[in-house]
């Protein structure tokens, strides 16, 4: 059985039983995998549109959200993306993973900030990165440059 008829025996399970929780949750994983699926494609959009799908059949599974926020980041749509993560880790809020992709997405919002002179969100967002990564160089070494910028234009 391929992963739309599974889809669609799911589908029909749900219309009967809307509350049954192991096919909304079996559901979500598939529609998970096919949005995966179409991210590699470089179908971003449409991989959106599923995992959207697959997040309103199960708000507990924080890789649902994870994964949302990587397809947003790959649209650099960044502060949508921070806001799925921060989804997640009110979930697991230990969830390395989470952290990860968290950490990234603040760093990439830090860059188009700085380029559009947001400098007092940049150093938020950066300072936040290196919280949850202080041993992530690259992040010391944006914020130490930002410091720089904004002490240039001061003087």
């Amino acid at each position: 059985m391929n992963i739309d008829q599974e889809l669609a025996n799911l589908t029909a399970e749900l219309q009967k039983n809307p509350d049954n929780v192991q096919a909304r949750q079996a559901k979500a994983v598939l529609l998970n995998n096919k949005a995966l699926t179409l991210s590699k494609d470089e179908k971003h959009d449409e991989a959106l549109k599923l995992i959207k799908q697959s997040i309103e059949l199960d708000q507990s599974n924080p890789g649902l959200f994870n994964n949302q926020a990587i397809f947003l980041s790959k649209m650099n749509k960044y502060n949508e993306a921070i806001e799925s993560v921060n989804k997640a880790l009110q979930i697991d809020p230990q969830n390395k993973t989470s952290i990860e992709i968290l950490s990234v997405n603040l760093n990439n919002q830090f860059t188009i900030d700085v380029q559009k002179g947001l400098d007092n969100e940049a150093l938020e967002k950066i300072s936040r990165a290196i919280e949850l990564r202080p041993n992530e160089i690259i992040f010391h070494c944006n914020k130490a440059s930002s410091l720089f910028k904004i002490d240039a234009l001061l003087q």
